[in-house]
């Protein structure tokens, strides 16, 4: 069986101040050579654009792998 990486991306949650819904920002098409360092080091810049009143609360790093049966 064969395995391909198929895509990476992350998903930035802000905390939202009109509603408990947290509010989420996609960046897609990382490459597969992107580190975890890298991508919260990202994180943190792209946050740091982000109101105070809204702040950066989390992330999540998806990455999907394609397997040949």
């Amino acid at each position: 069986m064969a395995s391909t990486f198929a895509e990476k991306k992350v998903q930035l949650v802000y905390d939202n101040l009109n509603d408990e819904k947290k509010r989420k920002q996609a960046f897609t098409n990382l490459t597969e050579e992107a580190s975890d360092e890298n991508i919260i080091a990202f994180a943190k810049i792209i946050g740091s654009l982000a109101t105070d009143e809204e702040p950066l609360n989390s992330l999540f790093v998806i990455e999907s792998t394609h397997h040949t049966l």
